[in-house]
């Protein structure tokens, strides 16, 4: 089994992109699932990288997956068009989503209602239903 991880990159430190990114992986490959963190290789935030290359790799990722694991805060600093896109192409690919957010509004959005399996409210929570409900033995 094989999860993308979605979530924040544009706007957030390292750390902040990365973390929950971190947690999850350690968790889930615990229990032999892999994740795709589409941080990797970015080593170096402040490069440019172009947006075809970005996209391509992450779409590839996200068609090559089980499900994908989406963690999404809104502020502003962080609008989630990306993750949004996400979400709608692995509905399109009859791919599940379980989204982490304590966004009472997002979680309650029509698209999101639509297009999301489960929504949660702590990443633990999401992790600990992945592992009893999706993971292939």
């Amino acid at each position: 089994m094989i999860i993308y991880l979605a979530g924040n990159i544009q706007g957030c430190t390292k750390d902040e992109a990365r973390g929950w990114r971190d947690q999850a992986t350690e968790f889930l490959n615990g229990y032999e699932i892999k994740t795709l963190d589409p941080c990797r290789g970015k080593d170096d935030f402040r490069r440019r990288y172009e947006p075809k290359e970005i996209v391509l790799r992450d779409l590839r990722d996200i068609d090559s997956s089980s499900l994908i694991l989406a963690k999404l805060e809104l502020d502003e600093n962080s609008h989630g068009t990306g993750t949004s896109m996400e979400i709608m192409f692995a509905w399109l690919n009859r791919i599940p989503v379980v989204l982490v957010t304590k966004n009472k509004a997002l979680a309650r959005h029509y698209w999101i209602q639509a297009f999301v399996t489960r929504v949660f409210e702590d990443l633990q929570d999401a992790l600990d239903y992945i592992v009893e409900y999706w993971r292939t033995k």
